[in-house]
């Protein structure tokens, strides 16, 4: 994939866990564990922002880098097998 195609998956990316995190915040009755699953999605979230942000300000080869990380942290599926949703993350 070329920087350029890895940029169009990180706005969908973003909008996809976005929108995962908008769904989840509305199931009542979330345990300690599952809040600190969502805070790892936000932590996600955060992170595509920063990658899509070098993007836009002329920094590439930082969103590469970014992203790459992005792609590789497995805290949120940790943090969701934790909560006993190891089918999100």
């Amino acid at each position: 994939m070329t920087p350029a195609q890895l940029y169009a998956f990180a706005h969908k990316a973003k909008t996809l866990e976005s929108d995962e995190l908008a769904a989840l915040t509305k199931i009542p009755g979330r345990t300690a564990a599952g809040t600190a699953a969502l805070a790892a999605v936000q932590a996600d979230i955060a992170e595509i922002g920063s990658a899509i942000a070098a993007w836009d300000h002329g920094k590439p080869a930082q969103f590469v880098t970014i992203l790459k990380r992005y792609l590789n942290d497995g805290r949120p599926k940790s943090a969701f097998a934790l909560a006993g949703a190891g089918q999100c993350g």
